[in-house]
């Protein structure tokens, strides 16, 4: 049996549409996504968009993750970051802050 995938974009919404097909039946689903506003070195900036309200910015790079709050900044939370990486990605977002309002307003609407 084949295993049919298709991704829409529902630029609207930011959302993505999943139609799964398997034979005669299909199931949709939507998935929340995660849009990448700024890269800088090994480390991506993204939100989630099925989130709460208050401007934030998630950051990865490899199995490690950062959250901090944008105005002010400060670290929300962190996953694998040691101190000095988290000094150093705290200084970018500050750099960023104005970059990041902007895309959430974006974003969110």
């Amino acid at each position: 049996m084949k295993l049919l995938l298709k991704i829409i974009m529902l630029l609207e919404s930011n959302q993505v549409l999943v139609i799964i097909k398997l034979g005669a039946k299909s199931r949709k689903e939507e998935v929340a996504m995660s849009p990448t506003i700024l890269r800088i070195g090994p480390y991506r900036f993204f939100f989630y968009s099925r989130e709460e309200n208050r401007p934030h910015i998630h950051v990865e790079e490899g199995n490690k993750s950062a959250k901090f709050w944008v105005k002010p900044v400060k670290l929300a939370e962190s996953f694998g970051f040691s101190t000095r990486e988290l000094n150093k990605l705290d200084v970018l977002v500050s750099e960023n802050e104005e970059h990041i309002l902007k895309e959430w307003g974006e974003f969110y609407g």
